[in-house]
């Protein structure tokens, strides 16, 4: 079975919510994903920022889910969402 860190499941949120757009549409939003994905300190953060960044990249999104598990067996568990 994998273990998925502790960390993954505690500690702060994105400040960008999936399929959230913004005020500030343009660079400044994007500046902020990028350098949140840059620091991302913990594999949480990583996946939160990541999922930020794509979900910005593809209109239409309404949802989205990063899973992490053993490849193409699982069990997967959320790290995003």
């Amino acid at each position: 079975m994998v273990q998925i860190p502790s960390d993954l499941e505690d500690g702060p949120r994105s400040r960008f919510k999936v399929g959230e757009t913004g005020s500030n549409e343009g660079s400044d939003y994007d500046q902020d994903l990028w350098r949140q994905f840059a620091e991302a300190a913990t594999p949480k953060s990583f996946c939160q920022s990541w999922l930020s960044l794509q979900c910005n990249m593809l209109k239409g999104v309404r949802s989205a889910m990063v899973l992490l598990g053993t490849p193409d067996r699982g069990p997967f568990t959320p790290a995003a969402v």
